[in-house]
């Protein structure tokens, strides 16, 4: 500034894992695909969105954004943070008011899996791999409540979670891998090997009937993307292709699940 002050710190309490922010969207729009609209559905969705976007100004409260935002914007992160915590608990409290009570026994999953990535977030383990494959299998979680309210069968909505969560992960797998190729030079088998068992036990599971084809089928593009990605190794500073390359086999994994129900 002209007269020497320091500049506030510039920090947008907005979210920066768009990436994630994906993993969270397209679930929920296939939940309300595969079942009818319903206002509990919505109100569940208002609430699943309303923690995720909790989320960027709970980190400047933290400090994690860097001790100098956490002092300037900590004001300005705790009314957001109180706004969208505030929206995301009354749209649990109107959607519970207003759906049938199996919805009640769908809220566990999401609410379990938000619980621990809260544990891993205040540990600091949040982008550790554990912590990010956590994160995954529980922002498709969030899709659970919103199918059953909209009157799909708990077998539909889980799903449609099942299918998104190991995708998700098997693509958080990939960019991990993708990474320690380079950083830590971590070899082919060790990039691969754990999502060809991945592949392996849908394969045995579908021949024992407890996988059923459509599911099979709809995971299929973000598995096999994931499986060259993590082969390939691209060089880290394409991480940002990588990532429309797998935001495209999610997008064509939720288009074979919304057919295939």
């Amino acid at each position: 500034m002209p007269d020497g002050t320091p500049r506030p710190a510039n920090v947008s309490l907005w979210p920066k894992e768009h990436g994630a922010l994906f993993e969270l969207l397209l679930p929920l729009v296939v939940a309300h695909w595969t079942s009818r609209p319903t206002l509990a559905g919505w109100l569940f969705t208002v609430s699943a969105l309303a923690a995720f976007f909790a989320h960027e100004p709970l980190l400047v409260v933290l400090g994690r954004r860097g001790p100098r935002a956490r002092r300037e914007q900590s004001g300005r992160a705790r009314r957001w943070l109180g706004c969208w915590g505030a929206l995301g608990v009354l749209g649990v409290g109107l959607g519970l008011a207003s759906a049938p009570k199996p919805s009640l026994m769908a809220l566990a999953l999401p609410t379990v899996g938000g619980l621990l990535v809260a544990v891993a977030l205040v540990q600091n383990r949040e982008h550790t791999l554990l912590g990010e494959l956590l994160v995954a299998s529980t922002l498709a979680a969030c899709a659970v409540p919103v199918a059953v309210a909209g009157g799909a069968p708990y077998e539909t909505a889980l799903a449609v979670w099942g299918v998104f969560a190991l995708g998700n992960m098997a693509a958080t797998w990939a960019v991990h891998g993708t990474i320690g190729a380079r950083k830590r030079n971590l070899g082919l088998f060790r990039r691969v090997g754990p999502l060809v068992a991945v592949a392996a036990v849908a394969g045995l599971g579908r021949l024992g009937g407890w996988v059923g084809w459509r599911e099979l089928v709809a995971v299929a593009p973000l598995l096999v993307t994931s499986l060259v990605l993590a082969g390939w190794a691209p060089h880290p500073r394409h991480l940002r292709r990588v990532g429309w390359v797998l935001a495209g086999a999610s997008l064509a994994t939720a288009v074979l699940v919304g057919l295939g129900r």
